[in-house]
């Protein structure tokens, strides 16, 4: 079985900048949010920062070893995650052409 038969998708996208991402910011009224770049809606909750991402991780079998980090203080894991969000591009390196996802990837897309 190839990794495409094995994984799940569960997760829909979207950018916050187009029309589907800005009718979801409004109907949980957070369109105002300016420093955020990753925003989790599950079951109609809000998760922001590395709340967002420890709740995103332990949804994906590689990384569900990240989540007891959830028990941390917020304002030490969102000062992490503002420090990795801010040297991102500098750490992992900046692609010079956007990323073209597979049919299969872009049906997920809002």
């Amino acid at each position: 079985m190839d990794h495409k038969a094995r994984c799940e998708k569960k997760f829909l996208f979207s950018a916050t900048q187009v029309d589907a991402g800005k009718k979801i910011l409004k109907n949980y009224d957070i369109e105002n949010l300016k420093d955020t770049s990753v925003i989790l809606i599950e079951d109609n909750k809000v998760y922001l920062k590395s709340d967002a991402v420890l709740n995103i991780a332990r949804r994906l079998p590689n990384y569900k070893f990240f989540y007891p980090l959830i028990f941390f203080p917020r304002f030490i894991r969102d000062g992490i995650y503002n420090i990795i969000a801010k040297n991102r591009y500098r750490w992992f390196g900046k692609r010079d052409m956007c990323y073209l996802p597979d049919e299969d990837v872009r049906e997920r897309f809002l």
